[in-house]
């Protein structure tokens, strides 16, 4: 296990090791006060690395990390970044702020021995502090902290850090060049079963997406919920003129007009019991069947409250499954006040055509009154349709697969023999390297009879972990890119002893459930299930999937692998295809040819 001994050894991250620092105190940081959320910034920070936000957005305490061993220069940044998170209190209000540096500031006797004054570095940061707190603007009221190197040090050799300490301190592994060389070893050890130069986009790589929170699936989380939330502005920009027409109807001069009309097709027709005395809307007097106000105020609250927790969603957090069915019971309540509205829409528009045969004898004045409350209802109800779109937009990235493997954390997928389990995960790693995360390959071919994380750590050549080191320098490399690594382990029922990750696999899901920036995906032929997963499978907390080849996209798939030989494209209908049969096809047809 290697030790801290000094913070010239830490290691780089993308060259620079003041990176690595800003990220190695986030990962040692003291627990957010209860209630509150964290959350990571990405530049331009604001001036912090991290702040925690109270439950109600009314106060944050600030962090920022400065690694150098110049004393006065950590004084210059410090000032440099204060004065940033004071420009910016309107939209982070931080009470606290709490620097991280690799001194420990010396604090010596006031003199000498020889009687001469001196000053150290702890009083030279307190009288800073001061000086700030009088000079700054807004600082005045800042709670402004210091952590040094020893103390981020006793923070490192905590139990549970192991892997922190063997990441940050130990040899150059776990970097991206190492996670690279990896990846290329299992391409050439899985060899025809891996062909990137005939890769063919498929919709289920989008689940190892969701499954690693990546940015493209976190973005894509961001504009569903940039999209309900301007729904829900334009819904209530709408409501108030809607209500204003509502009122403006003589709805006493309606019932007296409509009341002895119950047996009539008509739009009257509609009208239950509910008109006003009756158990009718508080609000305004609309009989109960057009009533939606109540059903349209918690729908919206709810909406906030989805929006507020999408936002927090990150690698660490996780997306939590609880989002899903918010937004299930959220469907439920618009499409009931979708279902009213159009109602109204359609009862008031029959009165305000003109020579309607509904509006006989009604007063003009009711009449264009129901002609406005028509348009009015109209413009409310198109809102609250886009509105219903924009969440069930949000829904399905949260209820499909992708969304599924995001909360999971973890994911198995199934496939009949040739489908492309083996080349869907060596892309996805592919993928993952390309965009600046992390991700490794495992060949349950090549593991022994043997717990599976000491068969991988023994395939890495990394015999001299712990499952701890080795789960958490994971975690602490996941948490640099801001995405999980994806640890993918392929056909295992083609290991040595395919049967005993019947009882290996609910292990290694607990090994891993304490890592949050380490995903896990597992495939296997599908006939083999009921060999390699337990009996009570269902169970298991992970999102499954069916690899079903090129199903719905045929043509693409054989005009990539025949995009050399035109000629050779089939004439008549493909029923099915498969990774096998398109290697097949491709390997006979160039062999012809060469």
């Amino acid at each position: 296990m290697p030790e801290p001994s000094s913070w010239g050894s830490l290691r780089a991250w993308d060259g620079r090791a003041d990176r690595a620092f800003e990220e190695l105190c986030y990962q040692v940081r003291t627990p957010a006060p209860a209630g509150w959320t964290t959350i990571k910034t990405r530049a331009p920070d604001g001036g912090v690395e991290w702040y925690e936000l109270a439950p109600d957005a009314a106060q944050a305490y600030g962090h920022q990390a400065k690694f150098t061993e110049d004393f006065t220069r950590f004084l210059g940044l410090a000032r440099e970044s204060l004065l940033t998170v004071v420009s910016n209190l309107r939209a982070r209000p931080v009470s606290r702020l709490t620097f991280y540096a690799p001194l420990d500031l010396t604090d010596p006797a006031e003199v000498t021995s020889s009687g001469h004054p001196q000053r150290g570095e702890r009083q030279r940061w307190n009288e800073a502090v001061a000086r700030w707190k009088s000079e700054i603007d807004g600082a005045a009221d800042i709670d402004i902290r210091y952590v040094g190197g020893g103390e981020l040090l006793s923070r490192l050799l905590e139990p549970g850090n192991e892997g922190r300490r063997r990441f940050f301190f130990g040899e150059i592994i776990f970097g991206r060049g190492w996670f690279e060389r990896a990846y290329a070893r299992a391409c050439r050890e899985v060899g025809p079963r891996y062909t990137p130069e005939s890769h063919v986009e498929l919709p289920i790589a989008a689940d190892l997406e969701g499954l690693a929170l990546s940015r493209r699936f976190l973005d894509a989380l961001a504009e569903r919920r940039r999209q309900a939330l301007d729904a829900t502005a334009a819904v209530a920009a709408a409501r108030p003129q809607q209500q204003a027409a509502t009122q403006a109807v003589d709805w006493t001069v309606l019932k007296a007009q409509l009341g002895g009309l119950s047996d009539d097709p008509g739009p009257a027709a509609w009208l239950p019991a509910g008109w006003p005395g009756d158990g009718a809307s508080s609000r305004h007097p609309l009989p109960r069947v057009f009533e939606f106000d109540a059903g349209l105020d918690s729908a919206l609250a709810m909406v906030a409250t989805a929006a507020d927790t999408a936002a927090t969603v990150t690698a660490e957090t996780g997306l939590a499954a609880e989002l899903a069915i918010a937004l299930t019971q959220m469907l439920g309540l618009i499409a009931e006040v979708d279902r009213r509205l159009s109602l109204l829409h359609e009862w008031s528009g029959s009165y305000a055509r003109p020579g309607a045969p509904w509006s006989a004898g009604l007063p003009e004045t009711t009449v264009r009154s129901l002609a406005a409350l028509h348009e009015s209802t109209g413009r409310l109800w198109g809102n609250v349709r886009t509105l219903r779109r924009a969440i069930q937009a949000l829904h399905t990235l949260c209820d499909d697969p992708p969304g599924q493997a995001a909360t999971q954390k973890a994911y198995l997928l199934d496939g009949d023999a040739g489908q492309g389990k083996t080349h869907l995960l060596l892309d996805g790693v592919h993928t993952a390297l390309d965009e600046g995360r992390l991700a490794l390959f495992v060949d349950a071919q090549r593991l022994r009879d043997e717990e599976p994380l000491a068969g991988i750590i023994r395939q890495l050549g990394l015999e001299a972990m712990s499952y701890e080191e080795f789960l958490g320098a994971l975690d602490a490399a996941g948490s640099l890119t801001g995405a999980r690594v994806l640890v993918c382990i392929d056909a295992i029922n083609e290991s040595e002893r395919p049967a005993m990750w019947a009882s290996e696999l609910p292990s290694l899901l607990g090994w891993l459930e304490p890592f949050p920036n380490v995903a896990l995906a597992v495939s296997y032929r599908s006939t083999y299930q009921d060999l390699v997963l337990p009996d009570d499978a269902t169970q298991l907390p992970v999102a499954r999937r069916t690899h079903r080849g090129f199903f719905g996209h045929e043509m693409q798939a054989l005009e990539r692998y025949l995009a050399r030989i035109p000629h050779a494209l089939p004439r008549t209908p493909l029923l099915n295809a498969s990774w096998e049969w398109l290697r097949g096809l491709d390997d006979g047809v160039h062999g012809q040819v060469s």
